[in-house]
């Protein structure tokens, strides 16, 4: 009788499976390594001087510079300039919110913003000192520049309270209108 013949199996062996889990383990491995290391994010203003070269303009001073820490909690630290290690009032806590670190980089802005364009003069804020001595109502009646008339109201707003205006011996409402000047020093 004749011999049976085996049939030969081959011997490729399908590799697309393991070269996807590779590609997948090498790219985990790199963005856990590069995550795990501090970042550092450099924000600044291009200088309108045109003596200054493009080297020097993205040069950012020690004294300029805000470093962010992210602590446990979801609680946001900040200092600015070089770190004070001998002074631990320097390190301020802030919120992630409107009012926290936005609030301080937006104010930070424009008083940098002001500064290179030259922008000096008088800003005039009509407001409301209320019967509690509350100052609200904060309005730009004569405009100089949209970041100055944005910080002549953040500082109006910020003011401590004032002493009510009183009538017939009742603390009332008063409205004020006050310049505010912008100089460059």
């Amino acid at each position: 009788m004749g011999r049976a013949k085996i049939k030969k199996k081959s011997t490729f062996i399908d590799m697309t499976a393991m070269s996807d889990v590779t590609v997948l383990l090498i790219t985990f491995f790199m963005l856990c390594t590069s995550l795990s290391k501090p970042q550092t994010m450099e924000i600044s203003m291009p200088s309108n001087d045109k003596r200054i070269t493009e080297e020097q303009q993205t040069k950012v001073k020690a004294s300029q510079a805000i470093t962010f820490l992210l602590a446990s909690g979801n609680r946001l630290f900040y200092y600015e300039g070089e770190p004070a290690y001998e002074e631990p009032a320097s390190l301020k806590e802030t919120t992630y919110g409107a009012d926290g670190a936005r609030a301080m980089l937006l104010q930070r802005n424009a008083r940098a913003v002001a500064q290179e364009n030259g922008v000096q003069g008088r800003v005039t804020c009509q407001f409301v000192v209320d019967s509690d001595g509350q100052v609200r109502d904060v309005q730009v009646v004569r405009s100089l520049d949209p970041y100055c008339d944005k910080e002549a109201v953040r500082v109006l707003l910020s003011l401590p309270r004032w002493k009510p205006g009183r009538q017939n011996g009742k603390a009332v409402s008063v409205k004020y209108t006050l310049p505010i000047v912008f100089r460059l020093q």
